[in-house]
């Protein structure tokens, strides 16, 4: 059996609530293909206060830190600090081949 890992999902940007709550895209899909299928937790902190999300972080303590778009975003340096794996969801969420993100870190 695999292990269920904490997934913390960094949205660096100003996202109102209403944004959240209607966000249907195709990485919404994959993180909740993670949630559901595999039984990772997964944890959206949108914010474009670095000092917020690197406090969400500590409270969370996720096993990997995924981030929207690209990793010059203004929060992404302080992420190292976390001594976690830290993948750009551009790239690290893949299913083709009947591969998934979490088989990476097992």
């Amino acid at each position: 059996m695999n292990k269920q890992l904490k997934i913390a999902f960094i949205w660096d940007f100003s996202v109102e609530p209403l944004q959240l709550y209607g966000w249907a895209d195709g990485l919404n899909a994959a993180l909740k293909v993670l949630a559901q299928k595999y039984g990772h937790t997964v944890k959206v902190i949108p914010s474009d206060n670095p000092n917020e999300i690197y406090e969400q972080i500590e409270n969370f303590m996720p096993d990997i830190i995924l981030a929207w778009g690209s990793i010059d975003r203004p929060s992404f340096a302080g992420l190292k600090q976390f001594n976690k794996p830290v993948e750009s969801s551009t790239t690290a969420i893949r299913f083709p081949a009947g591969c998934h993100l979490a088989d990476r870190f097992h």
